[in-house]
């Protein structure tokens, strides 16, 4: 295990001196195929008692439930391992996005595709969770909460509601319907514990930030409330724009013989003005200007209310019905730059912005374990259907005015700039049927299929009143995993899984554009003990059906371009010398196989060859002081796909210590120790996002729990 963590360290150093090539990466890969095991991915929350999950500090590995009874549908099956970020790992990055806390694992990369600030900016296994293009898009992403779909639409999530975080590799359409071939994100939210208690966190730091958060819980008799409610003020992003926001969740539960009832009720409220990021000109990155006016305003709130319903019919059969619905609203002024006009200059951008988004899930999956054909069977039926509403209304000057690369300045009147009116409105309806098993031939070989009907209407206005159908589509996609435990630490899975995103628009024939549809192989092992683990997962994604303009009539589209990524992923547990260890690492090959355009390269922008990261920590301690080290790693990454321009590489270092006492316990971390200054995402030369800027952290956290 020793050996493993030095070699991430010394691959983390090669990646940053040369961008990586894959031959590099054929010894792990080799030691991959020579170790097999599974490790298949589980997501049910409702009985976690019952499962045989083994709980690293920080990053786990959730591995099989050895159980007779497994709910396929709240397991994909054609996903390999689900690497999970826990309540302690996430409170003790206060204020962080999702995106930061995944980089901060390993886990992730960034990504520029999603506007920062509007939706999270994450990258998995070379693609985007969430990308965002320039006029909205409801489907573009597959985000899930709970278990059900979360689009979220133009607002990042509070962590101080989360309780932990699942990073799927890999997106299963059997289980989710449409969605990125990258991979999945899970938020399981903050639920009654079943004891009540009082907790208070404060945290200063010296970016300005002032941050609260209250978590507590009453019980009365079988009703459970817990209230988590978060404010922070005045913490500044490297481009000098606040982050004051604000969040409450009010969860519930209530046993009955009729089963177990779930109310969450959630708002946010975000005053985050966007921040417009930097870019390369004259042979160098901007860093140091801000390219964003302090006239620029936003007001974001967002609610979120869900109804889960789990019912135990018998030993056998389990019942689970969910309805969610969600509102955003946007108010912002946003006046920053659009793109570089010259050498000198950037091209100026005013617009006042207001939208409206509508989300409705509701969902019902019935699981039943059985015996036949001489083997056991746990079977599910899912059907699901999710509706989005957008009304967005933002009249926008763009290139009215100039920006100095070198002394921004902005117009003191904006209101003499004339706003030309652009309005968007589009609905989404997608349903789904599935239905799924779950093969036990015996305690250690599983086979687990999948397939699922999906269906998707979208009608879009642009710029006019009346709307036009531009998605009509039925799809069907398929899902396959086996599992082998080897031996009680050793476990094998190889899977196979479908996703898909619809296209807008139509063919010259008058027929709609097929969906882009991708296909994910995983091959993994994994080998875990008491003290140890160790897992290696190989995956294989291809991407085709991307749209392309219709060389015989250019007002068309046709389905022609195709993207690809593989790789191996990496993730150690282990102890050396006394200290524990957690490592992290993807090494991700991903390219353009065949391009849209005459002028588009083979390289997907923004996207690294490895990303990685490994912590070191003292022994945990009920009392006294504790320590910890954390180099968090990228290699380069091209803005554009003909590899023109490279942002370099990077090791980020932070570290910190706490001392507890009690039921207190105090923190003090230094985030970019050496304040480095580094690209964080990119996927052009004028869209590029520079990391936080050193910053000292304080924190005081008070626990009390009735003794």
């Amino acid at each position: 295990m020793l050996n493993i963590s030095l070699t991430f360290m010394v691959l983390i150093a090669a990646a940053l001196k040369r961008r990586m090539q894959l031959p590099h990466t054929l010894p792990l890969l080799a030691v991959a195929l020579l170790n097999p095991l599974h490790a298949q991915a589980q997501i049910d929350s409702h009985a976690s008692s019952s499962n045989t999950v083994k709980t690293l500090s920080e990053v786990i590995v959730t591995a099989p439930r050895q159980v007779a009874f497994e709910p396929w549908s709240q397991s994909p099956s054609g996903v390999g391992v689900v690497m999970t970020v826990d309540a302690k790992v996430i409170a003790a990055r206060p204020s962080a996005r999702i995106e930061d806390i995944l980089q901060d694992a390993g886990l992730a990369s960034a990504s520029a595709s999603s506007s920062f600030g509007l939706m999270p900016g994450i990258g998995l296994r070379g693609f985007s969770v969430a990308a965002q293009s320039a006029t909205p898009s409801l489907v573009s992403s597959k985000i899930l909460v709970n278990g059900v779909p979360d689009i979220a639409s133009s607002f990042t999530r509070d962590m101080s509601s989360v309780e932990r975080i699942e990073v799927m590799g890999g997106f299963d359409s059997t289980m989710m319907g449409a969605g990125a071939p990258g991979g999945t994100l899970q938020y399981q939210t903050k639920r009654p514990r079943g004891t009540e208690f009082f907790t208070t966190d404060v945290t200063i730091a010296s970016d300005g930030l002032k941050r609260m958060v209250l978590d507590t819980e009453k019980d009365i008799q079988a009703l459970k409330i817990r209230l988590v409610a978060a404010s922070q003020r005045d913490q500044m992003t490297a481009e000098g724009v606040g982050t004051d926001r604000d969040n409450v969740l009010l969860a519930s539960s209530l046993e009955t013989p009729a089963g177990r009832f779930r109310l969450d009720m959630e708002q946010n409220n975000n005053a985050a003005a966007y921040v417009f990021g930097t870019f390369y000109q004259n042979n160098q990155f901007w860093y140091d200007k801000p390219y964003v006016s302090p006239q620029s305003s936003a007001a974001r709130r967002a609610s979120r209310t869900a109804l889960y319903w789990d019912y135990v019919l018998s030993d056998e059969t389990f019942v689970r019905a969910w309805a969610q619905q969600s509102d955003v609203s946007r108010d912002e002024a946003l006046v920053g730059f659009w793109s570089l006009k010259n050498a000198t200059t950037l091209a100026g951008y005013y617009r006042l912005l207001a939208s409206a988004y509508q989300q409705q899930d509701i969902g019902v999956s019935l699981d039943r374990h059985l015996q036949a054909w001489g083997v056991s069977h746990n079977v599910s039926l899912l059907a699901q259907q999710q509706k989005q509403d957008l009304h967005f209304n933002g009249p926008q000057s763009i290139n009215k005015y100039s920006i100095s690369i070198q002394n921004p300045a902005w117009p003191v009147d904006l209101g003499a700039l004339t706003l030309t009116p652009r309005t968007f409105q589009q609905s989404v309806t997608e349903q789904g049927l599935a239905v799924g098993d779950s093969i036990n031939f015996t305690d250690a070989l599983q086979l687990r299929l999948g397939t699922r009907l999906s269906g998707i209407t979208i009608n879009t206005a642009s710029n006019t009143p009346i709307a036009t159908t531009t998605v009509d589509l039925r799809h069907v996609t398929s899902s396959a995993g086996l599992s082998w435990q080897v031996t009680p630490e050793v476990k094998f899975w190889i899977s196979r899984a479908d996703s898909f995103q619809p296209v807008q628009g139509q063919t010259r024939d008058g027929g709609y554009l097929p969906p882009q549809v991708a296909t994910q192989w995983e091959w993994g092992t994994q080998r875990q003990t008491s003290d140890n683990l160790l897992s290696f997962s190989m995956f294989h994604i291809q991407q085709d059906n991307l749209p392309a303009v219709d060389p015989l009539n250019k007002n068309y589209l046709i389905p022609l371009g195709g993207m690809r990524s593989f790789g191996l992923t990496v993730n150690e547990k282990t102890t050396l010398l006394s200290l524990p260890i957690q490592a992290n690492v993807t090494f991700q090959n991903a390219s353009i196989t065949t391009p849209v355009s005459s002028g588009q390269g083979s390289i997907l922008p923004g996207v690294p060859r490895l990303v990685g990261a490994v912590k070191i920590s003292s022994p945990e301690r009920q009392q006294g002081f504790e320590g910890w080290v954390r180099g968090i790693a990228s290699s380069g990454k091209s803005a554009d796909s003909l590899g023109s321009v490279y942002a370099p590489g990077y090791v980020r270092w932070d570290t910190g210590t706490t001392y507890k006492e009690a039921k207190w316990q105090l923190s003090v971390w230094v985030q970019n120790l050496f304040d480095l200054r580094y690209v964080q995402a990119l996927n052009a030369v004028d869209n590029v996002w520079q990391g936080p800027r050193r910053s000292v952290w304080l924190n005081l956290n008070y626990k009390y729990d009735g003794t």
